[in-house]
């Protein structure tokens, strides 16, 4: 099948219902201070922030009667150890975060780092998205909120040419690499779906990279290695 370049209007309009649903999470917390390091406070932030962006992004679905779950291990520099994992809303769900052990989030970039068996069974199993090119940038995208990793709270999606021209713009930037566009792109097939998207990150340095993400016929999420597409300014550490 050809590839299939998103419309960025589609892309942005998908940002804005997350970035939305964001905002009615934050607004609904509004609870007296809390101890950081709590597990029961990370776990009820990061369920509410799942259930909202799941009900914003209308291409995918979790299964009937089923919600993500998280269990909490750790903050390390800034950094939440997280797993996440989908159970029946009614299910106490006790004992399955007592044995899930944790493992860096998919786009790590841990090398070799690949999604498991029990992340399968665990949490993309019960998902489904529309078949489409929207549909699959939507899932991925749901699926980096999901894992909540440090790298893509930092991180931006280039909607476009004149979004990539915009962040460009100043003289501190170096493009190495030419593209001919810079939209999000999807080639589907019947085992699955690959994503080529650009992220901008300002953490260490300034950079944008060209992401590409494979959506497995079991619906589990695997990054390449990014490729480097134009370098700017000393960034920071998250």
């Amino acid at each position: 099948m050809d590839l299939e370049r998103l419309d960025p209007a589609a892309i942005r309009s998908a940002i804005s219902a997350v970035e939305n649903a964001h905002r009615s999470v934050s607004q609904e917390s509004d609870e007296p201070e809390t101890d950081i390091d709590d597990p029961e406070h990370w776990q009820g932030m990061l369920e509410a922030n799942a259930a909202a962006v799941l009900a914003a992004l209308d291409e995918i679905r979790i299964a009937d009667g089923y919600v993500v779950r998280y269990r909490f291990f750790e903050r390390t520099e800034g950094d939440l150890k997280v797993r996440p994992f989908a159970a029946r809303s009614t299910t106490d769900v006790t004992a399955v975060r007592s044995v899930l052990e944790w493992h860096p989030p998919p786009d790590s970039g841990i090398a070799a780092q690949r999604p498991s068996n029990r992340d399968a069974e665990l949490l993309y199993q019960h998902f489904s998205f529309e078949p489409t090119a929207i549909g699959v940038f939507q899932y991925w995208m749901a699926m980096q909120e999901i894992w909540a990793s440090a790298e893509w709270v930092h991180t931006r999606v280039v909607t476009g040419r004149e979004d990539f021209a915009e962040i460009v713009s100043s003289g501190e930037w170096q493009v190495e690499q030419e593209l001919e566009t810079h939209q999000p792109a999807v080639l589907r097939n019947e085992d699955g779906a690959h994503l080529a998207v650009l992220l901008y990150s300002p953490l260490r340095r300034h950079s944008i990279v060209l992401q590409q993400v494979e959506i497995r016929a079991d619906k589990t999420v695997a990054f390449a290695a990014p490729i480097t597409v134009a370098s700017g300014p000393r960034g920071y550490i998250a």
